[in-house]
């Protein structure tokens, strides 16, 4: 008899409290990788002319004299030097002599060099630069979302009713189980 009225309790317990719950779990992960490489390259030529110019003008003037003439005693009481000439250059090459009286000849040579040293430089950079750039991006989300379906009324109001029913011939098999173990 106890096993029958806790059978009948445990049926009404879960008959009357259950519901039906749907759960949804959705995990969604997003990664995003970016990657960007710049490459930059420079060649620079550079060429000089390293041509090396030198000119030179040399000028050589001869002038001979006269042989200096002696003054005699007899003639000439005051023995005096005779007179040096003053020679000047101008810078257009001229010659100007003054005092020139004891001169017998005048030889100018004029020497003109020039030279050329023909040379030439060549430099070649090159440069090479790379830029690297990564970029990651990541994104986890959880969604947890329960739902409880709903229940229309009419079969809510069924639930009641059979609940209902249930309690009551629980409560006559008990009041009859008390009745007949009364009589005993």
């Amino acid at each position: 008899m106890k096993r029958v009225i806790l059978a009948s309790l445990t049926l009404m317990l879960v008959v009357s409290c259950g519901t039906a719950r749907k759960v949804i779990n959705t995990d969604v992960h997003a990664a995003d990788s970016t990657r960007i490489t710049a490459t930059t390259a420079t060649n620079v030529e550079t060429m000089v002319d390293t041509t090396k110019t030198d000119s030179g003008k040399i000028t050589v003037i001869e002038i001979v004299f006269f042989d200096p003439v002696s003054p005699t005693p007899a003639t000439d009481t005051t023995a005096t030097e005779p007179v040096k000439p003053v020679i000047q250059i101008t810078d257009g090459g001229n010659i100007r002599i003054d005092n020139a009286n004891n001169i017998k000849s005048v030889k100018a040579t004029t020497i003109e060099t020039e030279s050329t040293a023909k040379g030439e430089t060549h430099e070649i950079k090159s440069e090479t630069a790379a830029v690297d750039s990564v970029s990651v991006s990541s994104k986890d989300e959880t969604h947890h979302e329960e739902t409880t379906p709903v229940e229309s009324p009419v079969g809510r109001n069924i639930k009641s009713i059979l609940s209902l029913v249930f309690g009551i011939l629980l409560l006559l098999l008990v009041g009859f189980m008390i009745w007949k173990f009364r009589k005993r």
